[in-house]
């Protein structure tokens, strides 16, 4: 099934994980105020810096990319999930989303 990925790519808590978005989805994002400032790092190639006020909206390309699938269904992280009480990979929607 065609998704959309979303990854921060420095996250400071371990909470901040990938968050996967089923299409058709158009997800938008308004910058009300950058603070001490915003860069947006795309495909971890293009950078651009964001100022107060942008408007960012992100839809699923038409390029696909195919994702590796471990064996036995485990993704990695599941030693860690377990260990801080997250859900199990059977119990997160949408985990075989991206493999096709």
């Amino acid at each position: 099934m065609p998704c959309l990925l979303i990854a921060p790519i420095c996250p400071h808590a371990l909470g901040m994980r990938p968050l996967v978005v089923p299409e058709p989805t158009l997800i938008e994002i308004i910058l009300l105020r950058t603070g001490e400032g915003a860069v947006l790092t795309a495909d971890g190639q293009e950078t651009c810096v964001l100022a107060d006020n942008d408007h960012l909206a992100f839809e699923l390309a038409e390029a696909r990319v195919r994702l590796v699938k471990f064996p036995g269904n485990l993704l990695p992280g599941d030693a860690a999930q377990a260990e801080l009480g997250w859900p199990a990979a059977a119990e997160r929607k949408g985990a075989e989303c991206c493999a096709g």
